[in-house]
């Protein structure tokens, strides 16, 4: 598909005014989150799954990360901005530096928005910048996965230290086993 016909497209939907782009890109992104039709037309695709709570954290966090990064979005996460003071007004290339971090932000929160359940974005809903989502998300989760870490070492140590005690039964052994695989289970 040509720009042309992308223009087109995107200007008998409603969504885009060709004459100024920007503006409607601006209008696109300032919407809330809930047509992800509107914002697959002009932003990438993001392959990451969604977390929902119950998956590994670690692994959607590091694909978040690379994801960001390769979008050139992970700055505006992890370093944030400062917007000026209520009553102060910036002119020339200072209004334009914070517009475009502006818009960055509202780029990562709609990703942060799209890729976890919506229980979960209740957690970080009123935070005011991608990068407060962000380290709510993982002071949330993180400590989940570490506790599930530990657990997890435990039981495999339980597992390979294990041995029938003299007075212990047969069936008390096994179902001890048991307890520990179910262990095991739960945290991986």
């Amino acid at each position: 598909m040509d720009d042309d016909s992308v223009s087109s497209v995107l200007a008998t939907s409603g969504y885009f005014n060709p004459s100024n782009w920007y503006q409607s890109l601006r209008e696109i992104l300032s919407e809330p989150v809930g047509d992800p039709k509107k914002m697959d037309t002009l932003l990438p695709n993001c392959p990451v799954f969604v977390f929902e709570g119950k998956s590994n954290f670690e692994t959607w966090y590091q694909q978040m990360k690379i994801f960001f990064k390769d979008i050139g979005l992970w700055y505006i996460i992890d370093e944030g901005f400062e917007e000026p003071l209520e009553g102060t007004t910036l002119t020339g290339d200072a209004a334009m530096q914070l517009e475009k971090k502006i818009h960055l932000d509202y780029k990562a929160r709609y990703y942060l928005a799209i890729k976890v359940d919506l229980y979960i974005s209740k957690k970080y809903l009123y935070a005011k910048s991608s990068k407060k989502a962000w380290t709510i998300l993982v002071k949330s989760y993180r400590k989940v996965a570490d506790i599930k870490k530990e657990k997890l070492q435990e039981f495999r140590s339980q597992f390979e230290l294990a041995h029938m005690g003299p007075t212990e039964s047969v069936k008390e052994f096994f179902t001890r086993i048991e307890e520990i695989v179910n262990g095991l289970r739960i945290n991986e």
